[in-house]
């Protein structure tokens, strides 16, 4: 159950999106090899119609490269994944339901009286693996640096909205990569527009 459906409209043919990893290449032969998100393009499917509990296990391909990292996250279609290298195949574990598409900064202005010092917030708009697209996510404090947090600003717009990253390296990457380096707009909100002077 949503719970603020004025947040909510549907995705406008949103991509299937396979991020872009760094790859090995130690030789000429291997820049003739495809790159190691090709591999998890070709197991979308089941990437996606996994759970949090059962990661999916994809056995490495001759014809294709290995990521040159051991373990990192990426956007799987609208869904973000843990993935690990293991002996014999990439491990893939879903994150989340949803794949960040937007953020911005916030900033509210107290242009009155009670002396309160601004106050510094960041929203983000994200995409479901349903293809829903949900605004107006506001993180405040906690929700930036913990994953309870976090969860629970996700679960005020919307119940459907999962995060399941436990580990505090693999949160704090999370928002560093997915909403921190997007932050490039601001937005400015006053508590008494009215006393705004004229530009």
């Amino acid at each position: 159950m949503e719970n603020n459906k004025n947040n909510i409209k549907k995705a406008d043919n949103e991509p299937k999106i396979i991020e872009t990893q760094e790859d090995v290449i130690n030789s000429p032969e291997q820049l003739l090899l495809k790159p190691s998100n090709e591999l998890l393009k070709k197991h979308l499917n089941r990437i996606l119609a996994s759970n949090y509990m059962d990661p999916v296990y994809i056995k490495y391909e001759p014809e294709y490269r290995k990521p040159k990292n051991s373990k990192y996250l990426a956007e799987v279609g609208n869904i973000i994944c843990l993935v690990k290298q293991e002996k014999n195949a990439l491990k893939v574990t879903k994150c989340s339901n949803y794949r960040v598409k937007d953020t911005i900064n916030i900033v509210k202005k107290y242009n009155n009286k009670s002396g309160r010092k601004d106050e510094m917030s960041c929203e983000m708009s994200v995409v479901t693996d349903k293809g829903k697209e949900i605004d107006g996510i506001e993180l405040k404090d906690k929700a930036k640096y913990n994953a309870d947090a976090h969860q629970g600003a996700l679960s005020t717009v919307s119940n459907y909205l999962q995060l399941a990253l436990y580990a505090p390296k693999d949160f704090k990457t999370y928002y560093e990569k997915f909403i921190g380096k997007r932050l490039n707009k601001t937005v400015i909100q006053y508590d008494n527009s009215g006393l705004i002077a004229p530009q």
